[in-house]
């Protein structure tokens, strides 16, 4: 285990409001090997501070995601405490838009949205198969239901033309603060009352 990828990872922490300095002892590194595996520890010192499409943080860490049609999503809060790969088949949030018609801000919130570029669109339908939610449709060429997209950008990879593009959407809604303010929204939404202890 090289204590390296520890060291890299502590300096990374160290940029956040609260600070993860060096110690004579150097006991934030053992907290850091208990906390992190080596490959955890990778990964996480590759992530960006600044908002990044989560496909472009899978195609920059190499993940293989994308090829499987698996959708990278975050939790719906400014502090992004995980990322998700989520198939339409098996995650609870995405069966609840494609199969029982929950309104989509419940489980996700899209930042992006794809742009057609019409003089490029081949209408070959690739995107259409792609998408987890069935948001696009193709005429003449590809249009995509606002209301349905996730943002997800899963259909801009297999575009044999590139003519998809995501972009930040204009009505984007903020995130919550924090996973738990998602949480209590989450169960407001459902009509009853968090249970959240702060």
């Amino acid at each position: 285990m090289s204590d390296e990828t520890y060291f890299a990872l502590r300096k990374f922490l160290n940029q956040f409001p609260r600070d993860f300095l060096e110690t004579d002892s150097g006991v934030e590194i053992k907290i850091l090997k208990k906390l992190f595996t080596e490959e955890e520890a990778g990964l996480t010192i590759q992530l960006s501070t600044a908002p990044e499409e989560l496909h472009k943080i899978a195609e920059r860490l190499d993940w293989k995601a994308d090829d499987s049609g698996l959708i990278h999503a975050g939790a719906n809060s400014k502090h992004l405490s995980n990322i998700c790969n989520c198939c339409p088949c098996c995650c609870a949030g995405l069966k609840a838009l494609t199969q029982k018609g929950s309104y989509r801000e419940r489980h996700f919130n899209p930042i992006f949205e794809p742009e057609i570029d019409v003089d490029e669109c081949i209408a070959c339908e690739a995107c259409v198969e792609r998408c987890p939610v069935g948001a696009i449709v193709v005429e003449d060429m590809a249009k995509v239901d606002r209301d349905k997209c996730l943002g997800c950008g899963l259909c801009a990879g297999p575009c044999p033309v590139e003519a998809i593009r995501m972009i930040v959407r204009k009505d984007v809604q903020h995130p919550f603060n924090s996973v738990a303010d998602l949480g209590d929204a989450v169960i407001r939404a459902k009509g009853k009352e968090p249970l959240t202890i702060r």
